[in-house]
């Protein structure tokens, strides 16, 4: 059996580097490390969400305040496979390439949480709702040509504070 953590490895990182500023006396910013991202502090920031299937656009932004947000999509990871293009994050229904959801982000407490919700999202989608609503996360799931939706826990804040352009 082999255990690979690169998907949540960069939101640990980020989580860890949070702790590390803090202990050294930074009282508010900001950790982004390639996407997975961590506010802490009383500012909030403003996040820009970027488009999927074309990364030099802005899909929208969100205001996050103590919160992480990660992103799971299919930007740059498309290969060939027996003459047909597939991207790096499979529809758990079918086992395939996801070919209508293409982006999942989520907003957690914690950056890797939120990075590993957002491969269970991606693999589960409305099954993980559940779990969400345990890690009091919230998930914004973007399909080819159609509208976000949400998946979010009851209390959802984050939800209010997005905006796409």
């Amino acid at each position: 059996m082999i255990v690979d953590l690169g998907g949540i490895a960069k939101g640990f990182a980020v989580d860890r580097a949070v702790d590390a500023l803090k202990e050294n006396g930074i009282e508010c910013g900001l950790v982004n490390a390639g996407g997975d991202l961590r506010t802490f502090g009383l500012a909030s920031q403003l996040i820009h969400l970027r488009h999927p299937t074309d990364p030099t656009r802005v899909a929208g932004a969100v205001q996050l305040r103590e919160r992480a947000m990660a992103t799971s999509a299919i930007y740059f990871e498309r290969r060939k496979y027996r003459g047909k293009y597939v991207g790096p994050l499979l529809d758990g229904r079918t086992g395939q390439s996801s070919r209508d959801l293409i982006s999942v982000s989520v907003a957690a407490a914690e950056c890797m949480v939120a990075d590993a919700l957002t491969k269970i999202v991606f693999a589960l989608r409305e099954k993980a709702a559940g779990l969400l609503v345990q890690c009091r996360a919230d998930a914004l799931l973007l399909e080819r040509g159609g509208a976000p939706s949400w998946m979010f826990h009851s209390s959802c804040d984050t939800r209010d504070r997005i905006r796409f352009d």
